[in-house]
């Protein structure tokens, strides 16, 4: 039987627009939908993976690891974020926002 661990998506960052669908899925897995403020465990196996998260309009991914023997948890952080000058036309209900996506160190 595989080793495994745990995957973390968090969506609470104080930087995110708080509004927007993030989706996120690691691997070929199932796509689940982070609303703010949320967050989902993934069951990982031993070995290497793909983190993607996706606001539709941007996408962002990171390869990691999940060493035997290592850390069983890893986390991650996604958030909707405007760029720019967007934080003002955001305000008025329209502008440039972006998918993040990090590892956190835990």
């Amino acid at each position: 039987m595989a080793e495994t661990g745990i995957g973390r998506v968090i969506r609470k960052s104080d930087r995110d627009i708080k509004m927007r669908d993030l989706y996120v899925k690691i691997d070929d897995g199932k796509e689940q939908n982070l609303k703010f403020p949320s967050e989902v465990e993934i069951t990982l196996t031993t070995g290497a993976h793909t983190i993607y998260a996706t606001n539709r309009m941007y996408t962002r991914r990171l390869e990691f690891e999940v060493e035997t023997g290592g850390d069983s948890g890893i986390t991650f952080e996604v958030a909707n974020t405007t760029r720019g000058c967007g934080g003002a036309l955001f305000a008025l209900g329209f502008g440039p926002y972006q998918c993040e996506l990090r590892r956190l160190d835990t």
